[in-house]
């Protein structure tokens, strides 16, 4: 058996795989800071397209036409806020959920796990951001529903008279 009189590249080895691999666990938790950042940018641009679907209201004598509104003010707030921020997002989406009464803005965005294929996988990952509130009643639905009140009230047929009337904050 040989043995090697010197070992002077040793160090330099051991100095290359242990700087390569400081290099790429730096990369890999830089590209797991830029998902997290992502995703509290998509959570912000969630929770404020939402309080727009919340208040949004036409101030219309009926309610219907309202929910329109709503998903489009909703929608809207959602871009500006996203637009231009999320470089490394491939698609986002959102939706309201009008069937759900718990949850008012849905939004959808994918991206890549990781730099390389060869450590977060060639699929992107799909991430979801919702909001729990709601929708609120129209104004038009709150006079229609005080009238109504008044109406039981009074015995009447109109809302002419004056009367005091505890509502459910409309």
């Amino acid at each position: 058996m040989r043995s090697l009189k010197t070992c002077s590249g040793q160090s330099t080895i051991e100095f290359l795989i242990t700087f390569g691999f400081t290099l790429l666990l730096i990369f890999v938790l830089l590209k797991i800071s830029l998902n997290v950042t992502n995703g509290y940018l998509v959570h912000y641009a969630t929770y404020a397209a939402s309080r727009a679907f919340l208040v949004a209201d036409n101030f219309a004598n009926s309610p219907e036409g309202n929910d329109g509104l709503a998903d489009t003010q909703a929608e809207k707030v959602f871009k500006q806020i996203v637009a231009g921020n999320t470089v490394t997002m491939t698609t986002q989406k959102i939706s309201v959920a009008q069937k759900s009464v718990f949850v008012g803005v849905r939004a959808e965005f994918t991206q890549k796990l990781a730099f390389s294929d060869v450590i977060g996988g060639k699929q992107p990952v799909t991430f979801v951001s919702e909001s729990y509130i709601g929708r609120s009643p129209p104004m038009s639905e709150c006079v229609m529903r005080t009238c109504a009140a008044i109406r039981m009230i009074t015995g009447g047929t109109a809302c002419s008279f004056n009367v005091t009337v505890d509502d459910n904050g409309c």
